[in-house]
């Protein structure tokens, strides 16, 4: 059957909270505009898709226009602590949506979300939408928030997107995991994610070791064990905790940055070196691990080494102020 695409871009890490520039200078004009197109297209349905900050402007337009609506890992609570919209959004932009939830509950046609079972973010919305209405949630083992692209380097982006724009049921994936969508599971997820944000530590270890009591196989619930417990200083418990997060999916950096980072703590200096020089060759643009590259390598003596990480690391985020500071006091000693 035909079909027309009309592609929207918010451009600014906005959420789509105010319509999208040149297609409506609010929610409402940019759901009119759509309501619009179909009509002057002769569309029978209206199908929307998207991905993260994407996903949550699908959602949004989608229930206010009546669509079939596929999306992948997004929020419905817009700027909820601890979230990627709270990260960027600031804090004084006034949202017309801060809660999905309502729209997602009165929308006529049905919501498809996948998301990444590896991704704390993306686990701990989850656990908040668990009881929506009218919403149907599909969690991937071993993907993390990116999960389009994940589906099109396993050659399978173009399969769901067909199914769901005929209307078929999307073909079954072998990452999704029932066990990973469990209510428990995720509310351990979230609470532990919330409590390291909230500086309760101790509460954040206590929640992540339910998760993985619950699934001891779970990349997420051991990268937020071992990183409270490397904020403990608890090194040594750390490390186990981390190691198996990598072995299970060995792509996501954070996991291997805190692997390095806890070696550095261990005093296990050439260890931790190596090891993040491994890491920057898989994700040479991660500015963290350069900057903890920095420190193992000026705790080894070797000073011009140290101050070209962190140069580097600062290149590609100048305008980190701590970045900049520790470059003036290790220039300062050296």
């Amino acid at each position: 059957s035909k079909t027309s695409t009309i592609l929207l871009n918010n451009g600014s890490n906005h959420w789509y909270q105010a319509g999208v520039p040149g297609f409506g200078d609010s929610v409402a004009e940019t759901a009119t505009l759509i309501r619009r197109w179909a009509k002057h297209l002769s569309a029978t349905e209206i199908c929307c898709v998207g991905a993260s900050m994407g996903g949550s402007a699908a959602v949004m337009y989608g229930s206010l226009v009546d669509a079939r609506v596929l999306a992948f890992s997004f929020e419905a609570h817009v700027r909820y602590v601890g979230s990627r919209s709270a990260k960027y959004i600031p804090q004084d932009y006034p949202l017309s949506y801060p809660d999905l939830t309502p729209l997602i509950a009165s929308s006529k046609r049905p919501i498809t979300s996948l998301l990444g079972g590896d991704d704390v973010i993306d686990l701990a919305e989850a656990s908040r939408l668990m009881t929506a209405p009218n919403l149907e949630l599909r969690v991937l083992r071993g993907v993390d928030h990116g999960v389009p692209r994940h589906l099109r380097i396993n050659g399978k982006l173009d399969e769901v997107l067909d199914a769901f724009i005929a209307g078929r049921p999307l073909p079954a994936l072998e990452e999704e995991d029932d066990d990973l969508g469990a209510p428990e599971y995720m509310a351990a997820i979230e609470a532990s994610h919330i409590a390291y944000g909230d500086d309760r530590t101790s509460d954040s270890l206590l929640h992540a070791e339910q998760a993985y009591t619950l699934q001891p196989f779970s990349f997420a619930a051991r990268l937020l064990a071992g990183r409270a417990l490397l904020k403990l200083k608890r090194h040594a418990e750390a490390l186990p905790h981390l190691g198996l997060a990598i072995s299970l999916t060995p792509g996501p950096p954070e996991a291997r940055l805190l692997f390095g980072r806890t070696l550095r703590g261990m005093g296990r200096l050439r260890q931790a070196s190596a090891y993040h020089a491994s890491t920057l060759e898989l994700f040479p643009q991660d500015h963290r691990v350069l900057y903890d590259l920095a420190l193992a390598l000026w705790s080894m003596g070797d000073h011009a080494g140290a101050l070209d990480q962190l140069e580097a690391a600062r290149h590609l985020v100048p305008t980190n102020t701590a970045y900049a500071d520790m470059q003036s006091r290790l220039m300062a000693r050296a």
